[in-house]
């Protein structure tokens, strides 16, 4: 909901992308959220992040746990494969704590 200005972001791994979106969510604001890309868009790279400082912190993915056992004050972070977050599919994402997804992608 905060939009940003001016912000500029290159991937030398990805030069031919164009947009990033990062999705954060946490228990404050309800643990989840739907998304569906658009099968006409390229994606380079989906991502997962994932901080709390509690061991029982998940993300979930369509009701798959992406992120293993923690231990106290540790990040995990992660990629989500192409079958994990099929396009054209709404996908429902649910954090414990505070997650975000992380999305390099081209709009033709």
């Amino acid at each position: 909901g905060e939009p940003f200005q001016d912000v500029k972001y290159y991937d030398f791994r990805y030069p031919n992308a164009t947009n990033m979106l990062l999705v954060a969510e946490d228990e404050s604001n309800g643990k989840s959220f739907e998304i569906q890309l658009p099968s006409t868009y390229g994606y380079y790279e989906r991502g997962w992040g994932l901080m709390s400082y509690r061991w029982d912190t998940t993300y979930n993915l369509n009701g798959t746990n992406l992120s293993p056992i923690i231990h106290i004050n540790d990040m995990l972070h992660g990629t989500i494969s192409a079958s994990q977050m099929l396009p054209d599919t709404k996908n429902t994402i649910t954090v414990s704590r505070y997650g975000v997804l992380i999305l390099i992608y081209r709009i033709p």
